[in-house]
């Protein structure tokens, strides 16, 4: 594990922000592939009415997808900041809590999205002939996001450690378990529904696979299961730092809200 990260406190800047950053722009490609896994398998294989349905919903998903990297980019400052002055006790509090405020963000989210799905897919205007595709792949993607969410936030403490290749690693093996799973769906005829679940599971494999290596970690880079805790504190200075962050994320995905919503308007072969 201590081979994987990178020292940003000794030695030249510009090669640690390089080995750190190169690994960074390929998570963020790699979760793309999510969705375009998700696109070529439900445009070829299912049907435009499917495609449609996943389109419908593309700027709410985005929209969660910003606030969660927000206030995961909270967990990392302070866990960072801890690290970096060699501060294991406070180190370790702060990654037990990120850990316990990924899940319940996660489960929040999940909840609030299931009560609020319909409403949500009414306001964007998606048509009547859709409408039940909409809501389908709404309510099974929201399963996966306590999976979604505590990738983020266990991203952000091994991140925080300089070790950018383990989350690149776990996303890495969730995008070929993702895809392998799309087509399976397709071949045993499960539909739309079988394609978004499989998209839902591959979010636990990522967050499962760094959960594992974070409770066999070493040092302060270790997740104790009697220890996971909220420290009221930490989730406040969290929260200070994430919250911002994730709703200037938010906005940018407003405008694509408005644009889906006129989009919506004429009808699901224009959304397809």
């Amino acid at each position: 594990m201590r081979g994987s990260s990178i020292d940003m406190l000794h030695g030249p800047l510009t090669g640690g922000l390089f080995r750190f950053a190169i690994p960074v722009a390929f998570i963020g490609i790699l979760q793309q592939m999510f969705n375009t896994a998700d696109i070529f398998v439900l445009g070829r294989y299912v049907g435009t009415e499917a495609l449609a349905a996943m389109g419908s919903n593309a700027p709410v998903i985005g929209l969660l997808v910003n606030l969660f990297l927000g206030l995961s980019l909270g967990a990392n400052v302070l866990i960072a900041r801890f690290m970096g002055g060699r501060r294991d006790k406070e180190s370790m509090d702060a990654i037990h809590t990120s850990f316990l405020l990924g899940i319940l963000t996660g489960l929040s989210i999940l909840v609030l999205g299931e009560v609020m799905a319909v409403p949500v897919l009414q306001w964007l205007g998606v048509p009547p002939e859709i409408m039940d595709s909409a809501e389908l792949y709404l309510r099974v993607f929201l399963l996966g996001m306590p999976g979604m969410t505590l990738y983020d936030f266990v991203s952000s403490i091994y991140r925080a450690h300089g070790n950018v290749r383990t989350p690149l690693l776990a996303l890495l093996a969730a995008s070929l378990f993702n895809v392998a799973a799309d087509l399976a769906a397709v071949w045993l005829g499960t539909g739309l529904a079988g394609v978004v679940a499989t998209t839902a599971l591959a979010n636990y494999v990522s967050s499962g696979l760094l959960i594992y290596m974070l409770r066999h970690g070493h040092g302060v880079l270790h997740l104790v299961p009697g220890a996971i805790r909220l420290h009221r504190p930490y989730v406040r200075e969290i929260l200070r730092v994430g919250l911002p962050a994730g709703v200037q994320g938010m906005v940018f995905n407003l405008a694509n809200l408005v644009i889906q919503s006129a989009i919506n308007s004429e009808g699901a072969l224009a959304m397809a």
